[in-house]
C-alpha cells in the first residue's frame, strides 16, 4: 500500500470542515447519506464526516488496489504505518479485513474490501458508535 494514503486519512481525520446536510451526497464512485448536523467533505477519493459535537470522524476513501494485495495485507500495512496500539486484524470469509485498537489515545478502526482492483477504506475515529452511524447508508454507484 503505498505510503501517502495512510497520512491521507489521519489528514482528514485532523482537517474536518464542510457544509452540514441531511440528503444523500453523491462522493463519485459512491453516496452516502449524511445525517443532519454532520459535517462533510470531499477529499481525494472520498470523503470525511464528523459528527456535530466533533467526537467523532469517519473517513471513506477508494483507491487503486495494488497489484497483488488482499485486505488482510492492507489492515495489517495500516496497523504497522498508523502505529496502532493494540491493533487487532480480523479478515472475515468474504476476505473482508477489520483493524481496531487506538492511535494517539483516540480509538480507531479501519474497514478495507478489495474488489475490481479498487481498495475501499472506512476508517473511523473517536466515539466509534457515533462515527458508524453512516456506515449503513454508504452505496457504491
Amino acid at each position: 500500500m503505498k505510503k501517502f494514503f495512510i497520512p491521507l486519512l489521519f489528514c482528514a481525520f485532523l482537517t474536518c470542515s464542510g457544509q452540514a446536510s441531511a440528503a444523500v451526497r453523491d462522493f463519485g464512485q459512491y453516496t452516502v447519506d449524511v445525517p443532519a448536523g454532520w459535517q462533510a467533505q470531499a477529499i481525494e477519493g472520498g470523503c470525511v464526516l464528523v459528527v456535530p459535537d466533533k467526537s467523532a470522524s469517519a473517513v471513506v476513501a477508494v483507491a487503486d488496489a495494488p497489484a497483488g494485495m488482499t485486505a488482510g495485507d492492507a489492515a495489517n500495512a495500516v496497523a504497522e504505518q498508523a502505529h496502532v496500539v493494540g491493533a487487532r486484524v480480523e479478515v472475515d470469509e468474504d476476505g473482508d479485513a477489520t483493524v481496531k485498537g487506538a492511535v494517539n489515545g483516540s480509538k480507531v478502526m479501519f474497514q478495507m474490501r478489495i474488489s475490481g482492483g479498487k481498495m475501499m477504506t472506512i476508517s473511523l475515529a473517536g466515539d466509534l458508535e457515533k462515527a458508524s452511524g453512516v456506515l449503513d447508508s454508504i452505496e457504491d454507484k
